[in-house]
């Protein structure tokens, strides 16, 4: 007989315990998942029996631990329906592979709860706090109410709810798919077989808050519209609704997101490691395949796929030094004040091209060394766009007769929108500006402006002539022009038109022949050279080395955009990039990629980093030809190169008819070096006779 009974009828039964330490790691027999307890709780040791009827089991407020066996190997509980808890944190642990209790309801109450329910179909209620809750085996509601909890419906077909705040949904594998089964891209009508992947029976239901299904590490299919698996007698619509976040895991996993039926807000997937299928529908997602070979599909929408893993990865990358080095074959010639530059020193005059050409993301450094002018000249730099523009204005030394020796300025380069940078001085422009009373440079800006006040109104570029730019400084409510003389680094037998003399004004070379990473400047004040002596203002320009990541794996993905005007990076690996309908901005990044134009619509895509030498990117055109014979047809019929500024417009005439008008397609950012057509098919660039997919 148990230590507290019931009657035949409908009876409440009262727990009862002692305040004991717990400090354990309980294992669920059903799953294998860990959790560390470590806290007092009211344990009982006795046994409960309901006898006939409904029973309830009313627990304490203190935080109660009840386990399906006590310390005597005997079953705490028979008989009993209903667990009702209090406010207190409880460990209510039934779970067990020695004793088997049928369907159960179980009420958390408020605080952080652990409830693991044990076979039968149970409904959990987990309520208030941060819970953990685990339906064990059967088809059960497991319902996480309020609090970021973490839930799971255990092996059987189960509704599985987070309900409000931010939730953890746990995937589970019921069964594995057997042969013939296969899941189809609703927007493409694309197969995939289903064999051999895990096969999970739930309806996993978000509900408020910031909600994310977490799958097993073994090769999961998530599929949101499946009508084959078995389901809980009370489920119905979507398998997957009101989820923001889809994490894989490790495997080989397929999310599978569309549907004829059902349509889903914006998901952020992530595939992990393996080779992954994840296909979205409508909404702005994000999708990550990780590493492995990933087939991502965002269905429509503005989405952001990215195929290959992220730097944290272990493995993945291998790390490299960038370093800049300047002209090596120029020493910084002796300067003396007042003495003009001797003509055997005149090969310093200007900046050697690409010594201020920077390839990769990192900061530039320039370091006061000192000036022997009278003048109180003001020292400037700037960044130089793709466009040529003069952008990022900075006033770093307003004075140079009062700057220390030794004081450092720097400047951030992306090394990817123009990693151009250039300097600048206004002549004696500290006094000529009264102190720069009224301007402060810290929260104002500062822009090179052709044709100030103009209807032609611009940003001025390194190719403009001087008398057309200005200098202007603004808050947003002053705007001042600033005055002076204006004489800007200009390359080494270059243009000097953007300087008011046409003249050189400075002098450069490396201090070591040994050392070819810092640049001394030195700048000449003074109009038409004056006494050319280039040491009014003296400064040093280094360059931060940046380290950078190689892969060293392989991680070929096939990456399509669908509908919508959608972002795409490749990653690590080959890959096969399709933008789909829409604007896209596609980006290869490393490895071998292929760019499908698999549509020609209203839009063309954007292609950021297409690369004919190093990584030998492919553009593939097969897709959207329509008769195009490569042995009696000439290919530049159907496709042409219009330079647009610094880029490349591809355009296509599917037919290649001449009474058929050219289309827009992609715009190759960068260019394609000068290349025809026909150099691109030679270097197997342009590819139009092979699907990219064969």
């Amino acid at each position: 007989m148990a230590d507290i009974n019931g009657t035949g009828g409908n009876d409440f039964l009262n727990f009862s315990g002692t305040m004991t330490t717990i400090t354990t790691t309980l294992t669920n027999p059903y799953t294998g998942q860990t959790v560390n307890v470590n806290d007092i709780y009211n344990l009982t040791n006795s046994t409960y029996d309901g006898l006939g009827g409904t029973d309830v089991l009313l627990m304490t407020n203190v935080g109660d631990a009840l386990f399906a066996t006590n310390s005597s190997g005997q079953a705490t509980l028979t008989s009993v329906e209903t667990l009702l808890a209090g406010d207190g944190g409880d460990l209510i642990v039934t779970a067990s592979d020695t004793v088997v209790y049928g369907n159960m309801t179980i009420d958390g109450g408020a605080s952080n709860d652990i409830i693991w329910s044990n076979a039968g179909d149970d409904t959990i209620n987990a309520r208030d706090g941060a819970d953990i809750a685990d339906g064990g085996t059967g088809n059960d509601r497991v319902n996480g109410m309020n609090g970021d909890d973490w839930v799971s419906g255990g092996f059987g077909a189960d509704i599985v709810s987070g309900g409000n705040d931010n939730d953890t949904l746990q995937y589970v594998a019921d069964s594995v798919w057997a042969a013939g089964y296969f899941t189809v891209n609703a927007g493409t009508g694309e197969l995939f077989a289903l064999e051999g992947y895990n096969q999970s029976y739930d309806f996993l239901r978000g509900d408020a808050g910031q909600d994310t299904i977490v799958m097993t590490d073994g090769n999961d299919a998530l599929i949101a519209d499946d009508p084959v698996s078995p389901a809980h007698v009370s489920a119905s619509g979507a398998r997957v609704n009101g989820i923001e976040v889809i994490d894989a895991g490790a495997g080989d996993d397929i999310i599978n997101l569309t549907s004829l039926n059902y349509s889903f807000g914006n998901i952020t997937a992530y595939g992990g490691t393996g080779n992954d299928i994840i296909w979205s529908s409508a909404g702005s997602d994000l999708l990550e395949g990780g590493s492995g070979n990933d087939w991502l599909d965002g269905g429509d929408g503005d989405d952001v796929l990215r195929g290959g893993p992220n730097g944290t990865v272990d493995g993945v990358l291998q790390y490299t030094q960038l370093q800049h080095t300047f002209y090596a074959a120029l020493i910084f010639p002796q300067l003396s004040e007042g003495q003009a530059l001797p003509p055997a020193d005149e090969p310093n005059l200007g900046i050697q091209p690409d010594d201020l050409s920077i390839s990769f993301e990192t900061t530039v450094r320039m370091t006061f060394v000192g000036t022997d002018a009278g003048y109180k000249n003001s020292l400037g730099f700037y960044r130089v766009n793709a466009a040529g523009e003069i952008i990022d204005v900075h006033m770093a030394f307003a004075n140079a007769k009062a700057v220390a020796v030794g004081t450092a300025y720097t400047l951030d380069l992306d090394g990817q929108t123009g990693s151009d940078f250039g300097l600048f001085i206004v002549s004696n422009g500290f006094n000529t500006n009264a102190g720069y009373a009224g301007v402060n440079f810290a929260t104002g800006t500062l822009n090179f402006i052709y044709h100030n006040g103009l209807a032609d109104e611009r940003i001025a570029t390194i190719d403009d002539n001087a008398a057309d730019i200005r200098l202007v400084w603004t808050d947003g409510v002053t705007e001042r022009i600033l005055n002076g003389p204006i004489y800007h680094a200009t390359p080494r037998n270059g243009d000097n038109g953007i300087n008011p003399d046409n003249a050189q004004h400075v002098v450069s070379g490396i201090l070591d022949p040994d050392d070819p990473t810092t640049l001394r400047v030195g700048f000449e004040d003074l109009a038409n050279l004056g006494d050319a002596d280039y040491n009014d203002v003296t400064m040093d320009i280094t360059v931060d080395d940046r380290t950078v990541a190689i892969p060293t794996i392989d991680d070929d993905d096939y990456i399509v955009g669908g509908a919508g005007n959608d972002t795409i990076y490749g990653g690590v690996g080959s890959d096969i990039i399709a933008g789909g309908t829409g604007a896209d901005h596609l980006y290869g990044e490393e490895g071998e990629d292929t760019f499908l134009i698999d549509v020609l619509d209203s839009f063309w895509d954007t292609i950021h980093d297409f690369s004919i030498g190093f990584e030998d990117d492919v553009i593939n055109i097969y897709d959207v030809l329509q008769g195009y014979d490569p042995l009696t047809d000439a290919l530049e019929d159907f496709v042409r190169l219009t330079a647009s500024g610094g880029d490349t417009l591809l355009e296509i005439n599917a037919t290649g008819d001449v009474n058929s008008a050219f289309v827009s397609a992609a715009l190759i950012v960068g260019g394609v070096g000068g290349a025809s057509v026909a150099d691109l098919v030679a270097g197997g660039n342009l590819v139009a006779d092979v699907s990219a997919l064969a």
